[in-house]
């Protein structure tokens, strides 16, 4: 079902299934070689107004980066969510559909980082040109 913007923030994101869908309905197919995408959550798991792209991602994660950035979403789920907030990472990519070594890297150093940082994480995605699927760090 596609999303509707003005029910979105009022549609909490439960499931893989509800979370792949709204993934999907904003940012499918994928077109951006390399791109991560972050979507903040509030406490009851509906989706803020706010989504933050960041281009040009490496193959790998360099983890002095990612660690900042982790630190800069826990002043910006501060200031713009109210209760506990969370974070969605989706790592956006051309070339296979397949999960590689190179997305578990992404989604272990983005939940490590968060971690260290106070962050909570409700989920880490691939978003490849054909599908959207959940990765495990």
């Amino acid at each position: 079902m596609t999303t509707n913007a003005f029910a979105a923030p009022f549609e909490p994101l439960l499931t893989v299934e509800d979370m792949c869908g709204r993934i999907t309905d904003l940012l499918a197919p994928a077109i951006n070689p390399a791109q991560l995408w972050v979507l903040l959550l509030d406490d009851l798991r509906r989706q803020a107004p706010l989504m933050i792209p960041i281009e040009d991602c490496p193959d790998l994660p360099d983890p002095a980066l990612l660690d900042s950035l982790a630190r800069a979403l826990a002043s910006v789920l501060d200031e713009n969510i109210q209760g506990a907030g969370s974070v969605i990472f989706v790592r956006e990519r051309l070339g296979t559909d397949q999960i590689t070594t190179e997305d578990h890297g992404w989604a272990a150093g983005l939940v490590g980082a968060c971690e260290r940082a106070g962050v909570a994480v409700t989920g880490t995605f691939l978003l490849s040109p054909h599908r959207v699927r959940p990765v495990a760090p």
